[in-house]
């Protein structure tokens, strides 16, 4: 398991088979933003984080910056796009806060782990509830679909 947001980010650019020149012109970011930070081993800055998922919305954040759950996000999951949409929403509050009053907004690293880590903890006890009421239904369509059978003379 990759250990740092660093080391993560290296493996999701070699799994999708990209060179750092071919996802920084993918993702609209200079080629050597991603250079830099490799090189000099810092993480992405917040920044390159929004053009990572305007790319690509199904990346997770979780997954990079805490190395919490899956790399991708699938579809099907969507209470798990509902936290993906919620963490954009705030970045997208952030840099109009940061227009609008012409000054910086701080945006960590670190806020951005502590939001993720909040969001991931609410996504799992959404799933459980999910979960619950799938059996929940499960149960009532079997009870549904398999009337008693009664036999004639």
């Amino acid at each position: 398991m990759e250990n740092t947001i660093l080391q993560r980010f290296r493996l999701y650019i070699k799994i999708k088979e990209y060179t750092i020149k071919s996802y920084s012109e993918e993702i609209d970011s200079p080629e050597g933003t991603i250079n830099n930070m490799f090189s000099r081993g810092t993480n992405p800055s917040t920044e390159l984080l929004v053009k990572i998922l305007k790319h690509n919305p199904k990346f997770s954040l979780s997954w990079l910056l805490v190395g919490v759950g899956e790399m991708e996000i699938e579809e099907t999951q969507i209470i798990g796009k509902n936290a993906l949409a919620a963490s954009n929403a705030l970045l997208r509050l952030s840099d109009e806060l940061n227009k609008k009053h012409e000054k910086k907004v701080p945006k960590t690293t670190q806020e951005l782990i502590n939001k993720i880590t909040e969001l991931s903890a609410e996504l799992a006890i959404e799933k459980e509830k999910n979960r619950a009421l799938e059996e929940k239904n499960k149960n009532s369509y079997l009870q549904v679909a398999e009337p008693t059978l009664k036999y004639g003379k």
